[in-house]
């Protein structure tokens, strides 16, 4: 059994290093869609949020 120079948990480390960035982008464009929202610029649709 070879064994790969790469751990497998650097793979997760990556995955949940792009799990933090797609939380952290959706965090920013929900707190941009509530201010358009309070300024009333933004119309009243519902977004399916792309998890």
């Amino acid at each position: 059994m070879t064994r790969p120079k790469q751990p497998r948990r650097n793979e997760s480390l990556q995955s949940g290093l792009r799990v933090k960035i797609d939380l952290f982008r959706s965090t920013r464009r929900q707190s941009r869609n509530k201010l358009e929202l309070e300024s009333g610029t933004a119309p009243e649709t519902d977004n399916p949020s792309m998890t």
